[in-house]
């Protein structure tokens, strides 16, 4: 019959306990730190990856910022050279009108340039009323809308009347003063309000 050495057995085993727990600490130690240097490199892409993205959209954010900037200063030179353009085309139509209708008005090619030239007004006006504040544009439809009437309407009753009567004489008469008046009071102040719209553009008060 064999006969079990209890204290030889118990020093084996007791060992391989002590070893496998060694072995198993050192294992855990291993894989704690490769685990805690595996995230502090991700980590680290992380934030490298985070700046990158947000110099990235930086960019995208001041490229947007200055094409947006580029579009408005486009927008304000364009307004600009509008109200620049209506400002001559205001005086010159205003001019050949005024000539026309206290000049010979019986004269057809008086009468021609003078409508030709009020008929574009009215189409400059339309085609850019969109860049012209409300205040302007209500000053300038009015005075736009009196002075093609007036040219119109001279036109009408003194280069195609041949032989007016003395009634038609005296309606002339009138029409010639109220036109006159119409035209010389609203001008200015529309012509004050399209320079205080450019001198705001330019920057100034």
């Amino acid at each position: 019959m064999t006969t079990i050495n209890w204290e030889e057995l118990i020093k084996t085993w007791g060992g391989q306990a002590v070893f496998l727990a060694a072995a198993g600490f050192l294992v855990k130690a291993i894989i704690s730190h490769r685990l805690s240097r595996e995230a502090e490199e991700f980590k680290v892409q992380l934030e490298s990856r985070s700046a990158v993205e947000v110099e990235r959209l930086k960019a995208s954010l001041q490229l947007v910022a200055t094409e947006h900037q580029i579009q408005f200063a486009k927008l304000h030179e364009k307004r600009a050279l509008v109200i620049a353009e209506l400002y001559s085309r205001l005086v010159a139509t205003h001019r050949t009108a005024r000539v026309f209708i206290l000049g010979d008005v019986h004269d057809p090619e008086r009468s021609a340039k003078a409508r030709e030239e009020v008929l574009e007004l009215y189409w400059f006006i339309e085609l850019n009323r969109i860049y012209l504040p409300e205040t302007v544009c209500t000053l300038l439809d009015k005075f736009e809308s009196t002075l093609r009437k007036s040219v119109y309407f001279a036109d009408s009753i003194f280069t195609r009347i041949k032989y007016p009567t003395p009634k038609t004489v005296e309606d002339q008469n009138k029409f010639l003063l109220e036109a006159c008046e119409v035209l010389e009071s609203e001008l200015p102040n529309l012509l004050k309000e399209l320079q205080n719209e450019f001198r705001k553009l330019l920057g100034g008060s």
